[in-house]
């Protein structure tokens, strides 16, 4: 059963109401509101009482044999739970990206809203695609593309650049209450495990869990960050992701940008890289780090942070039992100017690491 702006409507798909929400689109900044819903029903008959306890509903599968046509509209997609409605690809088919989310020539935003379901299992094809497993939100050059995922599950995507989500210039993306688990990126140039955000995009995470991604011999095992981006966790949980820099995630400027970090409450727990930031690697980023918990994290250098060049402020968080192999169990770091580090990394009111935990790094 499908409603379309709260209106019954009969033998609609997910594709056909995408296509037509974006045939009808218009300047309004009324989204178009697709709801997918599951019923049981009981029967009983005449004179034999009240019907028994409904069963619960079943859940309903959306299989994809073709990516559906790109979202240039305004629109909120809503499933019943995320246990209750899957969306996954034909594994008969090759790997493709199932949304696009393009920007829109007559408005400031193209804002596209997923709730309540469960989005897995895109694979990856050369052929098909090389950015987003299950979304790449881009900006072409007219307006932004913004995306907003609430109480959604990411699971076993795949692409070169993202594995679940690629955000591009100046576009968003936000994750309310999501659990990104087992995404990865293979092929070439790869970053992101889960997610990869450049050109001057944005990234807003609260209360959701990134675990088990991974971008093996690459950046960023769950995040990769790149650019004047932005990028602000709020009570979430990295966890048990892989990369070869930046365990859990990668962020990185370049040389004359300058990124805008913050990590506020949650954990970094478990996560590893074979070289440099087992839960976070750092570098020309202004990042504000309050009340985490690193534990278990491990590097070849920085066994949970390595930062570069810039300045970091950390509070009220705790380190415990983060490791390294070569350098710095906790916290090592690499800059051109450390007369005195303490106003290049602060430390207040944290746990289980003090001033001669920084370790300094020579080598870039």
């Amino acid at each position: 059963m499908v409603l379309v702006n709260n209106q019954l409507v009969p033998e609609v798909t997910l594709r056909s109401a995408i296509e037509e929400a974006n045939s009808t689109f218009s300047t309004s900044l009324n989204p178009t509101i697709i709801s997918f819903l599951v019923t049981a029903t009981a029967t009983v008959e005449e004179g034999e009482g009240a019907p028994p306890p409904l069963p619960p509903p079943a859940p309903k599968t959306i299989v994809l044999t073709a990516p559906i046509e790109d979202i240039h509209c305004f629109v909120q997609i809503n499933g019943p739970g995320r246990d209750l409605l899957t969306i996954t690809r034909n594994t008969a088919t090759a790997g493709f990206r199932f949304f696009s989310i393009a920007d829109t020539p007559n408005v400031a935003a193209c804002a596209v809203t997923f709730k309540d379901m469960t989005i897995r299992d895109s694979g990856y094809s050369p052929i098909n695609f090389a950015r987003g497993g299950a979304f790449s939100v881009a900006n072409s050059g007219q307006n932004a593309a913004n995306l907003t995922l609430e109480n959604v599950n990411l699971f076993e995507n795949q692409a070169n650049q993202g594995g679940a989500v690629y955000v591009g210039a100046s576009s968003g993306l936000v994750l309310k209450n999501c659990v990104v688990d087992q995404n990865e990126v293979i092929g070439a140039g790869l970053e992101g495990g889960a997610i990869r955000v450049t050109g001057n995009g944005q990234l807003k995470i609260y209360s959701s869990t990134l675990s088990n991604n991974k971008a093996i011999g690459a950046k960023g095992g769950a995040i990769s960050i790149n650019f004047q981006s932005l990028a602000e966790l709020y009570d979430s949980h990295l966890l048990a992701n892989q990369a070869d820099i930046g365990g859990a995630a990668y962020i990185s400027g370049g040389n004359a940008n300058v990124i805008t970090f913050k990590m506020i409450g949650g954990s970094a727990v478990c996560n590893s890289a074979t070289s440099k930031g087992g839960a976070l690697f750092l570098s020309t980023a202004n990042a504000i780090i309050d009340g985490v918990e690193f534990s278990g994290n491990s590097a070849g250098k920085g066994g949970a942070l390595y930062i570069k060049y810039q300045k970091v402020e950390i509070y009220n968080s705790t380190f415990d039992q983060n490791s390294a192999s070569i350098l710095g169990p906790i916290i090592a770091y690499h800059g051109e100017i450390l007369v005195n580090p303490d106003t290049w990394i602060y430390l207040t009111g944290s746990t289980g690491v003090t001033n001669a935990d920084r370790i300094y790094d020579p080598l870039p």
